[in-house]
């Protein structure tokens, strides 16, 4: 993966992370106002919850392009180590293919979804929310994933998974929690 490739998909995973780590804090500042509005007036505010919520599709979907930015996935971490080389090599180039074309559909059919979106989210009686704002999550992590994959960036980067059992069979990294 050449260099600038390589910083495109790095910047974008930045900004993605960021953007998940806001909407976190945002979830997490309506269910505190919430909670700290019924410690002080004994009343609960009743779209707190259901305000909050509404985050939870771009933070699930995006979290997966960051995933898949680190290579986060168990099962093929441990299956690579036990392949040999040359059928990783050929996982490689299948699974790059099956994740574009995973992002490919996200995107075609997610913009579909989000265009004939036309719900209104009744978080209480003077907030609403279009439902396009949740359904815009979908296309949106197609295309990021696949600027991942166009970049370069996969689940079997046989290099660094090669790299971390080293540092972790010499004890030069401790994975422990």
């Amino acid at each position: 993966m050449s260099a600038t490739l390589a910083a495109i998909s790095e910047t974008l995973n930045r900004a993605v992370t960021l953007v998940c780590v806001l909407f976190v804090l945002a979830m997490l500042s309506i269910s505190f106002s919430g909670f700290f509005y019924m410690v002080v007036t004994g009343d609960a505010l009743s779209w707190t919850y259901s305000l909050a919520r509404l985050f939870i599709p771009w933070l699930g979907l995006l979290s997966l392009t960051i995933a898949f930015w680190h290579g986060e996935h168990i099962a093929m971490t441990a299956l690579m180590a036990v392949l040999p080389k040359p059928v990783v090599r050929a996982l490689h180039y299948v699974n790059t293919a099956l994740v574009a074309l995973f992002a490919g559909l996200l995107i075609w059919y997610g913009w579909d979804f989000f265009m004939k979106s036309r719900d209104i989210y009744m978080v209480s009686d003077t907030i609403q929310i279009h439902a396009k704002w949740v359904t815009a999550a979908v296309p949106a992590t197609g295309l990021v994933l696949l600027v991942h994959v166009l970049c370069g960036a996969n689940l079997l980067d046989e290099k660094s998974l090669a790299e971390e059992a080293r540092a972790l069979a010499a004890h030069e990294v401790d994975n422990r929690p």
